[in-house]
């Protein structure tokens, strides 16, 4: 009978040794962030005013330069001619015959 006590008070004191591991790790958290928070309160905030920007003032004379989208000048060595053949597109259907298609389908829908 004292055999089972002893277990059950060893077992209590094991999971009050782990509650105690556990509140502490919480505290060193919970200072961390206090410290944290404390800092950036310390901070001054960023204010940006209203922006407004007056194309219609710039006055441009000359316009020199590359202007690459999506590519390095250094890579250009190793690309071959970017030329597109201007032919025409083949689809399955129309423009007009998908647009009919994509309503037919939405009425569909909606009437349900």
């Amino acid at each position: 009978m004292y055999q089972d006590y002893y277990q059950y008070l060893q077992w209590l004191q094991m999971c009050i040794q782990a509650q105690e591991k556990r509140i502490a790790t919480l505290e060193a958290t919970l200072q961390k962030l206090t410290e944290e928070v404390k800092q950036f309160k310390e901070k001054p905030a960023v204010h940006v005013d209203k922006i407004e920007y007056k194309f219609d003032q710039l006055k441009v004379e000359t316009l020199e330069g590359t202007l690459n989208i999506g590519l390095n000048p250094s890579d250009l060595s190793g690309i071959e001619d970017f030329s597109v053949q201007n032919q025409s597109l083949n689809t399955p259907l129309s423009p007009k015959t998908q647009m009919q298609r994509s309503m037919k389908i939405e009425k569909a829908f909606i009437g349900i």
